[in-house]
């Protein structure tokens, strides 16, 4: 069907109605410097404060959102949750600006900027089936949260967290054992992940050694 226009609506063939997705309702909200200004700005602030002129605007500007992250990071102590949390505002900053719809090849979409080289701690539980989950998860992440917060740590984001069946295989964290008569609870067994991240910079960006 050729494209009409933004916001033509056909028909879905049901008896109702379907809006064709053109380049306009794709158009994103705010321009790619709109976008990573919250980054740019905090990182100007910081090497500015400690009188660093190693990196120009050319250099600022070039980089993408892992690499502005991670220097980021590197520009202060890495262990102050004060300045982690400082980079985690920044970063919400950008994805809420970042958000919207993409058209893209899957190859360029199904990829993501992790920012480097990282350690992931990482641990998997049950979490109810798929008919009744539970709050078992959302309690979980809860206690995290109230975790960090009282013991002040420095937790960079994001927190990931995703659900997956389980599996019959014995070495799976999210292993729900042999089954030679598969039950409802094992086929519909619903298991949650939640992985905590520490970012490791690039030593090039590190020179105070907390790397």
């Amino acid at each position: 069907l050729p494209l009409l226009g933004p916001g033509t609506e056909v028909s879905d063939g049901k008896g109702g109605r379907k809006k064709i997705v053109t380049a306009e309702d794709i158009k994103p909200k705010f321009s790619r410097d709109e976008q990573f200004a919250p980054l740019r700005d905090l990182l100007r602030k910081l090497l500015e404060s400690k009188n660093d002129a190693s990196l120009d605007d050319d250099m600022i500007n070039g980089m993408g959102f892992g690499d502005l992250r991670d220097v980021i990071l590197a520009s202060g102590n890495m262990l102050d949750p004060d300045h982690v949390k400082r980079c985690n505002k920044a970063e919400h900053a950008f994805w809420a600006k970042a958000g919207g719809i993409e058209l893209v090849p899957s190859d360029q979409k199904l990829q993501f900027d992790c920012g480097g080289q990282q350690w992931v701690y990482e641990v998997c539980f049950p979490s109810g089936t798929y008919g009744m989950p539970g709050t078992t998860s959302i309690d979980f992440m809860q206690d995290l949260l109230d975790e960090i917060e009282s013991s002040g740590i420095p937790a960079p984001a994001p927190i990931e967290q995703r659900w997956t069946s389980g599996s019959t295989s014995p070495l799976s964290p999210a292993s729900v054992g042999p089954q030679e008569n598969e039950s409802y609870a094992s086929k519909n067994a619903l298991f949650s992940w939640v992985g905590v991240i520490m970012y490791l910079p690039s030593e090039d960006f590190d020179p105070t050694g907390y790397r």
